[in-house]
C-alpha cells in the first residue's frame, strides 16, 4: 500500500494508492473521489474479463457495498487485437452503478500506455476540474 501526497501538478490532493488485493470494502468509501482501475484479461470466461485480483474483489469481498452516491472515476486498459478490448471499464462502471455510486469520467487505455501521458493527464485534470464530486 502507497499513501501520501504526490509529488506533481496535481501535489494540492492528498492520495492514497491501494492494490485490490489489499483493500477492504471499507476502503472504497474513505475517500472522496474513488478511481477504479482494472486491465482486461482472458482468464474466467471469454474474453474481456477483470483484472483476476479486481474480479475476486467485485464479486466477492466488495460484493455486497453500498457505495450510496460514491463520485468514482474509472480506468480500462486494453489490447486492440482482442474483439472486447477494455471492457473491464464496462465491467467497473456497472459495478459501480449496481452499488449506488455515480460513475464521474471513464478512461480506456488501448494498448501500451507508454506514450499516452498527455492523454492520461488531460482525464485527470478534468476529473480534478470537475465541480461535480467536490460538493
Amino acid at each position: 500500500m502507497q499513501s501520501g501526497k504526490e509529488n506533481s501538478q496535481f501535489s494540492i490532493l492528498n492520495s492514497q494508492l491501494i492494490r485490490v488485493e489489499l483493500a477492504t470494502p471499507e476502503d472504497l468509501l474513505n475517500c472522496d473521489l474513488l478511481i477504479l482501475a482494472s486491465s482486461t484479461w482472458n482468464t474466467g470466461g471469454p474474453e474481456g474479463q477483470l483484472n483476476p485480483h479486481m474480479h475476486a474483489f467485485v464479486f466477492g469481498r466488495g460484493k455486497d457495498i453500498a457505495l450510496n452516491g460514491k463520485n468514482v472515476a474509472i480506468v480500462g486498459l486494453g489490447d486492440t487485437r482482442y474483439h472486447y478490448t477494455c471492457r473491464a471499464a464496462d465491467y467497473l462502471e456497472q459495478y459501480v452503478r449496481d452499488h449506488g455510486g455515480k460513475v464521474i469520467s471513464t478512461l480506456k487505455i488501448l494498448n501500451e500506455p507508454y506514450g499516452q501521458e498527455a492523454t492520461i493527464t488531460q482525464w485527470a485534470k478534468s476529473i480534478i476540474d470537475n465541480e461535480q464530486w467536490k460538493t
